[in-house]
């Protein structure tokens, strides 16, 4: 027997294994190669952006609202100096970890194209730069319109019908109809409305806009039923208690009906007493459930019908005016001046507003404010060379720069009916009615029989749509 290792196979170097140590060398040192090349990439290139976080439908009802930005590492601080918003939109901006959350300080537009560009994107543990672009477009929104009709078919009333429009393009569809539509009231989900009965009481009808499906709903005794408005899912109508549904503003009670209560019982509302509130004028406050009411004697009260809470006095108030878009800022008038409430605090500021520059000869008339000191006016120039007075209308913008043009009807001849605007400050909506349009003389808010509601873009002047019918429901 050898005793040589090499030939028993004992102790020396094997070829094979030789080799695969070789080999295996080689790989790691390859991948340890790739790895550095890989982290030199890393170091170099920069963070990228990995997704976005965004709700387009809150960015065209609320300010405040934000987009989420998702980097693949930390990231260092990052200034609103570095953001770039198209078309311009003042923002805030933050980081936290590898996400940079930038805060539109405005409502936006519907229906709009918008670029964010973050320049100088830096990784917390590098000094490489990059820029993030992110893209996205605004969604339109549903405005309703109400279109009668005063004719008769085989001697019944011809249906009046609610129009759903979108103000940037889309066509106008029929989601409700019925004879004598006397008013309405629309949210996201439901549409309200008001018929005239046979018998001249008020039906109110409630209509699904997922399926059309239509309810009428028990109401208090003591009609008619009036002043319809909606905020989510409360309604809210005054009974009764008007000499004259049109022009008289005696008091009437105030009923709260929430949609999501399944008693399907409206709710009375109560004074400070406990005891039911005549009320001469009502308006919801935007994205809550209460409301502010106007007294009989011009005290405003914010209740909470929901909660039951007992109502907040906000002072005495001659008119409501509305609500600064995107805030829950209360415009009031008085005789002499008006005033901004904050419904935050309660604190009450007076409204220091530019003086409009108009015509001598031009009535002055609504005011929409929409800013701090900024606001639309609308003026009536009043021809009584006639036999009978014609009425032409204009709308101006006024702010601390001066007084412009807003919007002017295409017929020199037509006048402006009513107008308010969108609840992001955007759009105006101005009913306009043609020189010699009948009345339609119904007994609840009396229109004409040939009006068209025009989409107005308040800065820039444009008229976005043209529509047929009348009560907006951003006016609600």
């Amino acid at each position: 027997m050898s005793t040589d290792p090499a030939a028993d196979g004992g102790g020396g170097p094997r070829p094979g294994r030789s080799r695969f140590r070789r080999v295996n060398g080689v790989v790691l040192t390859v991948l340890a190669g790739a790895a550095i090349a890989l982290g030199a990439a890393n170091a170099t290139q920069g963070p990228r952006l990995n997704s976005a976080e965004i709700n387009t439908r809150a960015l065209v009802a609320r300010a405040e609202q934000r987009l989420v930005l998702h980097a693949n590492q930390s990231l260092t601080d990052i200034d609103a100096s570095q953001v770039t918003v198209t078309p311009s939109v003042p923002v805030d901006v933050s980081v936290d970890a590898a996400a940079i959350t930038i805060r539109f300080q405005e409502i936006l537009d519907y229906d709009t194209d918008y670029s964010v560009s973050v320049a100088d994107v830096t990784g917390a543990f590098t000094n490489a730069a990059r820029r993030f672009d992110y893209d996205f477009v605004t969604p339109s929104v549903d405005v309703y319109t109400l279109l009668r009709n005063t004719t008769t078919e085989a001697g019944v009333d011809a249906p009046d019908r609610v129009l759903r429009n979108s103000p940037t393009g889309a066509e106008s569809t029929v989601v409700f109809e019925a004879p004598r539509i006397q008013e309405y009231a629309a949210s996201e989900t439901v549409l309200m409305t008001v018929l005239q009965e046979q018998d001249d009481t008020t039906a109110l009808v409630l209509t699904s806009l997922s399926d059309g499906v239509s309810t009428t709903v028990g109401t208090p005794a003591g009609g008619p039923l009036h002043d319809l408005r909606m905020s989510d899912e409360l309604v809210g109508f005054r009974m009764g208690g008007e000499l004259d549904a049109v022009t008289s503003t005696r008091p009437a009670p105030l009923f709260v009906l929430d949609l999501t209560d399944a008693s399907g019982v409206p709710v009375q509302v109560v004074g400070l007493d406990g005891a039911p509130l005549p009320v001469l004028d009502y308006l919801f406050v935007p994205g809550t459930t209460a409301l502010v009411a106007q007294a009989e004697d011009t005290q405003l009260y914010l209740v909470d019908p929901v909660t039951g809470t007992p109502p907040t006095p906000l002072g005495q108030h001659a008119e409501l005016r509305g609500f600064v878009p995107g805030t829950t800022d209360l415009v009031v008038a008085d005789p002499l001046s008006g005033s901004r409430i904050d419904l935050a605090d309660g604190s009450v500021r007076p409204l220091d507003l530019p003086p409009a520059e108009a015509d001598p000869v031009l009535t002055a008339g609504k005011i929409v404010v929409l800013g701090e000191n900024t606001y639309l006016q609308q003026f009536d120039r009043f021809d009584y060379s006639e036999a009978q007075t014609s009425i032409s209308s204009v709308l101006r913008l006024v702010d601390p720069t001066g007084t412009r043009p807003a919007y002017t009807p295409a017929s020199e001849s037509s006048r402006i009916r009513d107008f308010c605007m969108s609840p992001n400050g955007q759009l105006a909506a101005i009913e306009v009615v043609p020189a010699g349009s009948p009345v339609d003389d119904y007994d609840r808010l009396p229109a004409f029989t040939d009006i068209t509601t025009y989409f107005v873009d308040v800065a820039t002047g444009a008229t976005r749509r043209s529509v047929s019918g009348f009560l907006p429901s951003w006016c609600r």
